[in-house]
């Protein structure tokens, strides 16, 4: 049958030739007994050829693997450094040097500088993003000089002005296990960082602010001096509870000081209070006279009681103060002493109503005659001030005693004249009083 024939041709299909034969004889090392069965067939392109095998039933094999066989950092773990042009998406920046030569730089903080035994391979790129080379250990001299920027020969290499480079390293990105704490190194430095962060938020949260306990806090109070002991000594400036107590102590006192002001203040026909506000007054043996605006207590004697205005301190008589005298005290004043006709000085009387007059008369011969005048005008213009204008007329020594109404502002006696050949003296007080 053809079907059988071609199949049993194709059994010992093994000439070599590209044809199906029936070959029975040895064809290339193959004898008829051992071409009983089905031959695997390769191609040359021209010819079906049967694969061949050793005497242990391993492919033979005589061509040899010819050109750049690389394994690149696409295998690798992303757990190593890479550089870049520009350091784009990057851990440090590779740029252009020379035909044989390029740098790294901006190196992680971890890494000061990029090691001969550091580098896995470089792929070179050129400016149409064709990748014109990689350059592995197993087929490159390559070179490294230098800490940050770290420069890097590669022998045969024909870099180009243009061409960027993506070197690849087994640096690896977690450290040193145990690293020096670092925010922004290697993996290992990060997780120390954090560490110790942790740590120290760990011991603020233990204790108050301004102490660094070593164990958590249980009693504040004891555990951070900031708070101080409770019931401390009342301090403004000290620690909490000093504050704390000096504030206490303080609202104590304008709570007791409040309860005091509200038991004395009472309204009309209320119940009296058994506490009172008192009135201050103020005891000056010699009063001085306020000027305008100045704000006073009331005035007193040693005895606190109130000195009214027409109180006379030294004396102890009624005499109303002088509105006008820097002095302040009561009105009481020598007008004059005459020892001939005349008038004697003014006094300013302003204010006072009611005026005595106390006239002694001395070396008398035969008689005198005088009286008193008043101004209402600030002293220019002076008028009798006796009702109907009396002119005294005294003949003997005596003191004699004249008192006048009216609101003058000045006073003075007037000496008229005199009988008889002796020097008659007129001594005359005044007193003032509303």
């Amino acid at each position: 049958m053809a079907g059988v024939t071609e199949l049993d041709k194709a059994i010992y299909n093994a000439d070599g030739t590209g044809t199906i034969a029936d070959n029975r004889t040895t064809v290339d090392g193959v004898t008829p007994d051992e071409a009983t069965a089905v031959l695997t067939a390769g191609s040359d392109g021209t010819n079906a050829i049967p694969i061949k095998v050793a005497a242990d039933g391993t492919v033979a094999t005589s061509a040899t693997i010819t050109g750049d066989v690389n394994v690149d950092n696409n295998s690798m773990g992303g757990e190593k450094f890479i550089g870049k042009a520009a350091g784009l998406n990057a851990d440090f920046i590779t740029a252009y040097a020379s035909g044989t030569t390029l740098t790294c730089s901006t190196l992680p903080t971890s890494v000061a500088a990029i090691n001969l035994g550091d580098i896995v391979s470089i792929m070179q790129i050129n400016a149409a993003g064709t990748v014109v080379a990689t350059y592995t250990r197993d087929d490159a001299t390559m070179l490294c000089a230098g800490a940050d920027p770290t420069t890097i020969t590669v022998t045969g290499a024909t870099f180009g002005a243009t061409d960027t480079f993506i070197v690849y390293t087994n640096i690896s990105r977690w450290g040193a296990v145990g690293a020096a704490e670092d925010v922004d190194g290697v993996i290992h430095a990060q997780l120390r960082f954090i560490g110790e962060a942790v740590a120290t938020v760990e011991g603020l949260l233990g204790v108050g602010t301004g102490v660094m306990a070593s164990a958590q806090a249980v009693t504040i109070a004891t555990d951070d001096t900031q708070f101080g002991a409770v019931g401390s000594a009342a301090d403004v400036d000290g620690n909490i509870h000093g504050q704390l107590e000096f504030i206490g102590t303080a609202a104590s006192e304008i709570e007791g000081a409040t309860e005091t002001i509200e038991g004395a203040i009472v309204t009309d026909e209320d119940t009296h209070s058994a506490t009172s506000m008192q009135v201050a007054g103020h005891y000056a043996a010699a009063p001085v006279e306020l000027t305008d605006g100045d704000a006073s207590a009331i005035l007193i004697d040693a005895f606190r009681r109130i000195q009214q205005a027409n109180f006379d301190g030294a004396t102890g008589t009624g005499l109303v103060t002088d509105l006008t005298s820097l002095s302040g005290v009561p009105m009481s004043a020598t007008i004059a002493q005459l020892a001939a006709a005349g008038n004697s000085a003014a006094v300013n009387v302003e204010g006072y109503y009611h005026h005595t007059f106390a006239v002694t008369i001395a070396s008398i011969d035969t008689s005198v005659e005088y009286h008193f005048e008043g101004s209402i005008d600030g002293g220019t213009v002076f008028d009798n001030i006796a009702e109907g204008g009396v002119t005294e007329t005294e003949t003997a020594n005596d003191t004699l005693l004249y008192k006048y109404d009216g609101a003058f502002t000045h006073v003075r006696l007037v000496f008229d004249a005199e009988v008889g050949g002796a020097a008659v003296t007129l001594d005359c007080l005044y007193r003032g009083s509303n």
